[in-house]
């Protein structure tokens, strides 16, 4: 590029600023020297064929190379602004490669034109007067100086080419046909701030989450939006089964429900089962070789409260581990019921559904109650962590210990006895949504850690902390082998 005349104000690169000098005059620049030697050891690419932005990307082609604007900042972007649009002056003189100095007594830039035919520099200094530019012709946004396309045209004199917010600055004129328009465009489309992907790969960028899911809803495909690195949707937010192939990780399989995720993954030499990319279960784990504990997980106990408030007492603690301050009491207001009243008649049992709702009184024993189980107690931390909880319920002991070795609390139902309860302690309920096997000796804990003998818990009744480990299962696996835990951020 030839005849560009360039200059620093504060650390930030101002290309045809003439005019603009004094309103940054207060600035103060930081690393000047440091700055301008390392751009006066630049080489000018004399074959660089111009610079290619797209309006709200943080991408451009530079001389057909894809980079991005700011290593440092993802949301530096050429964008709009009364009608004006604004672009990032400091990318773009890094890419032509200007010696710069400012003095900030006189408050004056000098800078060096390069001039290719008589290759020499000619320093020059000017000095601005605030009152002939509109507040419209720059902006600083992120820290960072942009200047209006127009006027960047009309100071620089060079060509300007823009077309449904793709830019172009050259040195010739340019004309695309609409074919390219829409190539450049695509190829751009990688540094918008929404992008859409099938699994690890790209199908497009947009401007607005109203595009993307627009593209999601008609491309069964699409799997995941993406605002710059942050997922902010997946089509299958729960549970992805991938595998380890060498070097490589490849995708296998979706699935809604852990328990299916985890019965694929289980013939699959080396896969791994993600869920918002935490690993929560591996095939070549054996948790029965190894030993975990979670230390400082909150204690807090169900009495004199809620007698029948183990439930919600251990999803408390989990809740508090995890960085939500939410209280035992909270959560029993909170939780779910199932309404339906305890009667008995002819033999018959008619109650509610612990699987549906906290059946009966939480806060005394003198009437009727008994609990919840894993579906009331999943959908109340859904609220309290949202996308984040993953229920385990079905799988083996050993798979739901696999987050505990890497410090996540498991919270489970287990009986209270933490082993075989007889069958005459085992009755059946009637309930408007059909029968249900119970035991009043049911509880709660939050499993901290285990060995290859004990379960250590946290137990609501503050009696006990670590319990034998095949009993335990038992117990686990008879009342339904219950068990949710929840993915870090």
């Amino acid at each position: 590029m030839k005849n560009i005349l360039s200059l620093i104000v504060a650390g930030t690169i101002l290309i045809g600023m003439v005019l603009l000098v004094s309103s940054f005059s207060t600035f103060i620049l930081e690393n000047e020297e440091q700055f301008k030697t390392e751009i006066a050891s630049e080489e000018v690419d004399d074959e660089l064929d111009g610079i290619v932005l797209l309006v709200d990307g943080n991408k451009a082609l530079i001389n057909g190379t894809l980079m991005r604007i700011d290593a440092a900042q993802e949301k530096v972007a050429p964008f709009t602004v009364n009608g004006q649009t604004m672009v990032p002056v400091q990318f773009i003189a890094n890419q032509i490669g200007i010696h710069i100095s400012w003095n900030n007594q006189t408050a004056e830039i000098s800078f060096n034109r390069i001039d290719e035919e008589q290759d020499n520099q000619v320093a020059v200094a000017m000095a601005h007067s605030p009152e002939t530019h509109t507040s419209s012709e720059f902006e600083i946004m992120h820290g960072k100086l942009f200047v209006s396309l127009s006027e960047l045209n009309e100071i620089l004199g060079m060509h300007v080419y823009e077309n449904e917010g793709m830019i172009v600055i050259s040195d010739e004129q340019v004309e695309f046909s609409e074919k390219r328009v829409d190539q450049l465009i695509s190829e751009l489309s990688v540094g918008l701030p929404y992008k859409v992907y099938e699994h690890d790969t790209f199908i497009k960028g947009f401007a607005s989450i109203e595009q993307a899911e627009a593209l999601v809803s008609d491309q069964q495909q699409a799997t995941t939006i993406y605002f710059y690195s942050e997922k902010v949707w997946d089509r299958f937010d729960r549970y992805k089964v991938v595998q380890e192939v060498g070097d490589r990780t490849e995708f296998l399989q979706h699935f809604e429900q852990y328990h299916e995720a985890l019965s694929f993954s289980k013939s699959m030499e080396h896969s791994k089962i993600l869920f918002r990319d935490f690993t929560l279960w591996q095939y070549d784990y054996d948790p029965h070789q190894s030993y975990a504990f979670i230390e400082d997980v909150p204690l807090i106990l169900q009495y004199p409260e809620l007698p029948r408030g183990c439930e919600v007492t251990s999803l408390a603690m989990l809740l508090n581990f995890a960085g939500v301050g939410v209280n035992k009491l909270d959560l029993a207001q909170e939780i779910g019921r199932d309404p339906t009243p305890f009667s008995r008649k002819d033999g018959v049992t008619t109650f509610g559904n612990p699987y549906d709702g906290f059946v009966g009184d939480m806060y005394s024993l003198s009437t009727a109650g008994l609990g919840a189980y894993h579906g009331p107690i999943r959908d109340l931390a859904e609220a309290y962590l949202p996308g984040r909880i993953v229920d385990m319920t079905g799988a083996a002991f050993e798979d739901i210990l696999q987050p505990v070795s890497q410090g996540v609390p498991v919270w489970v139902i287990v009986t209270s006895t933490y082993d075989l309860v007889p069958e005459n302690e085992w009755y059946v309920w009637h309930t408007p949504s059909g029968d249900v096997r119970i035991t009043y000796r049911m509880h709660s804990v939050l499993i901290t850690g285990y060995d290859d003998q004990f379960i250590y818990v946290n137990d609501p009744f503050g009696i006990e902390s670590k319990l034998p480990r095949q009993s335990f299962q038992r117990g686990w696996e008879q009342i339904g082998s219950q068990a949710i835990t929840y993915v870090p951020e």
